[in-house]
């Protein structure tokens, strides 16, 4: 049954309050798309791909916000930011913006009252479960802006984010990945490669802990340059990998990786060139130029751990 209750959600909304006092998710199953140069937005309180996400040579963006915060869509350059949210009142308005919480949204285009889950778990027996779990973003699919020319850009915010799938923003330049979340698991492929120009860069901003598993991939390979891979944390932040990080090119790039406790188990650090190797720093800068985080511990268990630096 339909109902005309929809006119409420139409207009040209310039920002969106999330009122996760009830938080909502995005599941999807299925294909996103959108035409070349275009951007996609996935905002909720959890979102989950179990498909594919393809915006080629355009923006995605993922935001799974934790708490009230109000969403503005601004300028170029400035897509999404969270922001403190204004006073909520009794009756769920955050200061003159009308609210549409996610169960409202049900009853909005189809007149009825759904139950509402936001996040799903697969068990080993292969039960699922349906739990409640503001800020998490889980990637079992493919998120891609891979162009044949340019790659594109992508942007995950949330308090954990897992990626056990593909995120790619490979071209013919390669792309941009930027995360930024307290905590992180990846068992999955990051990649903005280059096929015949610079690879792209890989940035993981983090308060708490990494763990890439030995399946991970993350590369930034390019044609004529290596791009950047780098792996941001400081007080208080561990970083643990088993996996390969690649900024291989005609000329290496660069691979960084701070935080206060690292440990490298068997990991994989290429930044290897034919013509010259690039730069791979661990924990702080070799020139003590900038103020990096200097690691309290490093544990590296080397299967094939290649360093290569060049000086300037």
């Amino acid at each position: 049954m339909a109902s005309t209750l929809i006119q409420q959600t139409l207009g040209t909304p310039s920002q969106f309050a999330l009122d996760l006092a009830q938080p909502g998710a995005i599941v999807n199953e299925g294909n996103l798309a959108v035409a070349e140069g275009q951007t996609l937005n996935l905002l909720a309180g959890t979102v989950i791909n179990l498909g594919e996400i393809n915006a080629p040579g355009g923006k995605i963006t993922i935001a799974a916000v934790e708490r009230e915060k109000v969403v503005r869509i601004s300028q170029e350059g400035h897509l999404l930011s969270l922001d403190i949210p204004l006073p909520v009142t009794d009756d769920g308005a955050i200061g003159d913006l009308p609210v549409i919480t996610p169960q409202i949204l049900p009853e909005l285009l189809t007149g009825g009252n759904l139950p509402h889950a936001t996040r799903i778990v697969e068990e080993p027996d292969g039960t699922v479960l349906l739990t409640g779990n503001g800020g998490h973003v889980l990637n079992q699919g493919q998120l891609s802006n891979s162009s044949n020319h340019q790659g594109g850009e992508i942007n995950v915010t949330g308090r954990l984010l897992e990626n056990r799938g593909e995120i790619t923003a490979d071209g013919e330049t390669g792309g941009s990945i930027g995360v930024e979340t307290t905590h992180f698991l990846d068992t999955g492929v990051l990649s903005a490669i280059g096929s015949s120009g610079s690879g792209g860069a890989i940035a993981v901003n983090y308060t708490g802990r990494v763990i890439q598993t030995a399946s991970a991939l993350t590369s930034v390979n390019g044609s004529t340059s290596g791009g950047m891979i780098a792996f941001n944390g400081g007080a208080d932040t561990m970083l643990t990998t088993s996996g390969s990080l690649e900024a291989k090119g005609e000329v290496g790039g660069k691979v960084h990786l701070f935080a206060q406790d690292i440990r490298l188990l068997a990991a994989d650090i290429d930044a290897s060139g034919n013509s010259g190797g690039g730069e791979i720093l661990v924990g702080g800068d070799y020139q003590g130029k900038t103020r990096f985080p200097i690691p309290d511990s490093q544990f590296p268990i080397p299967k094939l751990l290649l360093l290569i630096l060049v000086l300037p």
